[in-house]
């Protein structure tokens, strides 16, 4: 996707790719794990084309386009400024002592041309302002994309876990009505209780409510595929998350805890924006200051009037001005004063918040690696498990060619296999999120910036 007017921000995005090349230089030894999107084709279509129809997206290049034109508005006070003035009416100049009084009815008009000279850094202050919310608008949409994906990578799994679901679900309803046939007959023989008759119909229908759920989740998360990422075809979940490598994955995770001691932190979105956020106030301290000193402009002027004269009436005059103006903001009641002091203030909670966020990310950052160790560890059990009730499933077929188990004892253990399968993949795509959640953390600047 490309929008017109974006060159400036190509180069920021270039220049937050290039304060980062150290932190990823350090980790380059040890390849990063894999996103949902490497292994999921259809999820990595999505995401692509979210970067391209993505309505919120679309809405933040509206954003970016007017922080751009505030700061070319900012740049305008570098020109000069003229301005035109007509009226048409009656003026009576009243003259002391002995001079004539003068009056006239007629047209006037004057023109007027400023250009500033020194406003003790203001032009400048507010120009540098503009920048930053210029850049501040550029790093929202880094972030709007991050949140995007994250967001299609979450529905595209529970999409993808749904479906395992449907199936689970719908052998489960499939057995329980088979064996419900079988307790009606048990139960019109006097075999079994009224209860136990009834508290079968009851799992028939939890199950029937159950897949109409999953079945409706499914519908909503398409429609929010469209929403969110202006994807509006069907999504066609053709694979399920393959195997990991658990072992590559721990090698990386032992290799980045010595890593989160490095310089990653002042490359996440919420430090540079309260970096930004602060030069700003700087710059804000020097439009502040600059109001109570003298600011110099230079002046020309041009008018046309008419006046009355002893000898004539309606005569025409011509004058012209140039030179030094000069405005100076004595006494405001204390009004700039006050500013000043809240913006000291708003620069020191800005800095005190920027040295609690960083701690705060790093703390993060060991969570998420926490997270990441116990879900990997919990993958490799689960991962175990279905081994075993898949080799169960294996021998209870032979079982019941052999003709030593029933057909409903074999649905029973493939039921079980399936429930262990979708817990599976539960475990993997849990850790799935949890290392894409990581790598956004702490690879903020690791986006696709093609689209810029």
């Amino acid at each position: 996707m490309k929008f017109p007017g974006l060159g400036r921000h190509t180069r920021l995005l270039c220049i937050l790719l290039l304060k980062s090349a150290l932190v990823q230089h350090a980790s380059a030894q040890v390849d990063n794990p894999l996103r949902p999107e490497d292994l999921l084709p259809e999820l990595a279509r999505i995401l692509e084309a979210a970067q391209e129809g993505a309505p919120s997206l679309i809405e933040q290049d509206f954003l970016k386009r007017e922080a751009d034109q505030r700061l070319k508005q900012a740049r305008s006070d570098y020109y000069p400024r003229l301005d035109l003035n007509a009226n048409f009416g009656y003026r009576k100049e009243y003259r002391s002592g002995d001079a004539e009084d003068t009056d006239n009815l007629g047209v006037n008009y004057s023109a007027r041309l400023t250009r500033p000279l020194y406003h003790w850094g203001a032009i400048e202050a507010r120009i540098e302002q503009a920048r930053l919310d210029n850049d501040f608008e550029a790093i929202n949409y880094l972030q709007n994309i991050q949140e995007i994906q994250r967001d299609m990578r979450s529905r595209y799994l529970t999409q993808l876990l749904n479906k395992l679901s449907l199936r689970s679900e719908t052998a489960r309803r499939e057995k329980i009505q088979e064996d419900l046939e079988k307790l009606r007959l048990d139960y019109d023989s006097g075999k079994i209780s009224k209860l136990t008759y009834d508290s079968a119909e009851l799992d028939l229908l939890n199950s029937i409510l159950t897949i109409n759920k999953i079945e409706r989740d499914q519908k909503r998360i398409s429609e929010r595929f469209k929403q969110l990422a202006g994807w509006d075809q069907p999504l066609l979940l053709e694979r399920m998350i393959p195997t990991l490598n658990l072992e590559e994955i721990k090698i990386w995770l032992e290799s980045e805890k010595g890593l989160l001691s490095g310089e990653w932190v002042s490359q996440a979105y919420r430090i540079q924006q309260t970096e930004l956020d602060i030069r700003r106030q700087d710059e804000e301290l020097t439009l502040i200051t600059a109001r109570q000193r003298p600011l110099i402009d230079f002046t020309a002027s041009a008018r046309q009037g008419q006046s009355n004269t002893s000898t004539a009436n309606n005569v025409d005059t011509f004058t012209l001005f140039g030179g030094i103006g000069l405005s100076w903001n004595i006494f405001d009641g204390y009004l700039t004063k006050h500013q000043k002091i809240e913006a000291h203030l708003k620069r020191n909670r800005l800095k005190s918040f920027l040295s609690r966020l960083s701690d705060d990310l790093r703390l993060e950052g060991h969570e998420m690696l926490d997270a990441i160790q116990f879900q990997l560890e919990t993958t490799e059990v689960i991962e175990a498990r279905f081994l075993i009730e898949r080799e169960k499933y294996d021998l209870s077929q032979k079982d019941m060619e052999s003709g030593r188990i029933s057909e409903s004892t074999l649905k029973e253990t493939e039921l079980a296999l399936f429930d262990q399968e979708l817990g599976l993949m539960e475990a993997r795509a849990e850790l799935l999120m949890n290392l894409s959640d990581y790598l956004d953390l702490t690879r903020a600047s690791n986006l696709n910036i093609h689209s810029f």
